[in-house]
């Protein structure tokens, strides 16, 4: 049940807080009252979309909060455990911002949520029904769900959900570990690759420091035989070498 409403720099609104009572009640006014104002915004609160113009003029924000009084079942349990909604006693705070660039953020309970888990909360919690509502009908992405309700089949339906994500779940699973058993198979053929290059490579002890002693060597290759080249030249071909004769 709706108990409180709260608007904040929305439309033309400045501030308004309505609180709602127990049973049937109506809200009347002559055209212009505002009475579109708080539908706008209960439609708002339950996902419709959000735009900078419906920020009060010269406000940086909107604020629009609606307060529920819930009797939590089991079903309703489920599902809110299902969104990741914290609980607080049988209170539902919903919350919405939009500031003037258009950009919003939408809260249950002070958590944040998106769009999604905020129209699959206010499903359970109030439905609205305006002057154009009969126009669903026509939507073809609405009659799988007024053909379920005609036939009563929300329980089979809830069902087969909960086994379908249960399958997703062990099929998502399984795939997770045929990924893991390849990558096993990569690594041991590589290892395999590994073990057997260096059997072959005949590998010495000690045989370490003997390749880094060659390695210093062949690096001073060119200086080594720059070197040689001059002795050779002392030695044999300049003037005063010292060949023998």
């Amino acid at each position: 049940m709706l108990k409180k409403l709260f608007i904040k720099d929305f439309a033309i609104v400045e501030h308004l807080e309505i609180e709602f009572d127990n049973g049937f009640q109506v809200l009347t006014g002559e055209t212009g009252a505002g009475k579109s104002i708080l539908v706008g915004a209960l439609g708002l609160l339950c996902g419709e979309r959000g735009q900078s113009d419906l920020v009060r003029s010269g406000a940086d924000k909107a604020i629009l909060e609606a307060e529920f009084n819930v009797q939590i079942d089991s079903k309703k349990k489920i599902i809110l455990e299902e969104l990741a909604v914290d609980l607080m006693g049988d209170i539902i705070i919903i919350r919405r911002d939009i500031n003037a660039k258009g950009v919003s953020r939408t809260f249950i309970n002070d958590s944040p949520v998106n769009i999604n888990v905020l129209k699959t909360l206010t499903e359970l919690l109030i439905d609205m029904h305006g002057q154009h509502q009969h126009q669903r009908l026509i939507h073809p992405e609405n009659h799988i769900s007024y053909l379920d309700a005609y036939g009563k089949m929300q329980t089979i339906l809830g069902k087969y959900k909960s086994k379908y994500e249960e399958y997703t779940s062990q099929k998502n699973l399984l795939y997770s570990l045929i990924e893991k058993r390849k990558r096993n198979y990569e690594k041991h053929e590589l290892y395999t690759f590994q073990v057997e290059e260096l059997s072959k490579a005949n590998l010495k002890e000690d045989e370490l420091e003997s390749l880094i002693s060659e390695r210093k060597i062949l690096e001073n290759n060119e200086i080594l035989y720059d070197v040689s080249n001059r002795v050779a030249v002392l030695l044999y071909s300049a003037e005063d070498s010292g060949t023998a004769y």
